[in-house]
């Protein structure tokens, strides 16, 4: 998160707004992709070898790639939906604050249609 700061003002100043988004918007992606695939660490033997007996070819090749479980406890769902709305939230303004900026009167005797005052 640190490096990432310094990143951000690198790519501003040397590449623009639109590469600096495309990188944000790259980690997020890369961090949903991290969240689908996460598989806890220790699973009884017992319990895996019952629920490999029980399912289709296909289901085993889903869950090799997304584990499923997670899907069934609701505080997980709400986390992951929360979080990717959040950075939508953080990143969003962004992309508007340039014209927000061109808007702002500099010029105290600027009116607030744009035109000088005489």
């Amino acid at each position: 998160t640190i490096g990432l700061s310094y990143t951000n003002q690198y790519i501003l100043e040397h590449h623009g707004l639109l590469p600096c988004l495309q990188l944000l918007a790259g980690l997020s992606s890369l961090l949903i992709l991290c969240g689908l695939t996460f598989v806890p660490v220790l699973q009884t033997e017992d319990r895996q070898c019952l629920e490999n007996q029980e399912k289709s070819k296909t289901r085993k090749t889903i869950e090799k790639l997304v584990y499923l479980e997670n899907w069934k406890n609701k505080r997980y769902i709400i986390w992951t939906v929360a979080i990717p709305l959040a950075q939508f939230g953080y990143f969003v303004p962004y992309c508007h604050l340039p014209q927000f900026a061109k808007d702002i009167p500099l010029d105290i005797n600027e009116q607030s249609n744009g035109e000088k005052a005489a």
